[in-house]
């Protein structure tokens, strides 16, 4: 890989042309995802954010980053369209094609929903299951 001249101080570690990757917790921190887009090659890097902010933040960058022909996109669910995939990822979970189990970290009933956006927001679950 061709290694960039310069440390991000947001990463905190030499950016690759071709790859910056920030662990949770600090993804979810605007101004890493800010730092990701700056890191990316004028003319032709591409920034891909994957995941979520936290709820209200708002982005604030300098609009040259684009302008000067870098792409900035985002994904929450991997390119997947919700109404289309998640019918098919229950089908095929049903049908035992795939085994999505060792992802569910709690199951909680729904009263409890707030307790579950907690855990997954203080890194604590990875999915949590509603029980109705």
């Amino acid at each position: 890989m061709n290694k960039l001249n310069r440390t991000n101080t947001a990463v905190g570690k030499p950016l690759s042309v071709e790859e910056v990757e920030v662990a949770p917790p600090r993804a979810r921190e605007v101004h890493i995802k800010v730092a990701a887009l700056a890191s990316c090659s004028v003319g032709t890097g591409v920034c891909v954010i994957i995941g979520e902010v936290p709820a209200g933040s708002l982005l604030s960058f300098d609009p040259a980053l684009l302008l000067s022909g870098r792409t900035w996109t985002g994904t929450l669910l991997g390119g997947w369209k919700a109404r289309d995939s998640i019918p098919k990822l229950v089908t095929s979970y049903l049908e035992r094609k795939i085994n999505l189990d060792p992802l569910v970290t709690h199951v909680l009933p729904v009263a409890e929903v707030n307790k579950g956006l907690e855990l997954l927001r203080a890194g604590k679950s990875i999915r949590s299951v509603l029980l109705f």
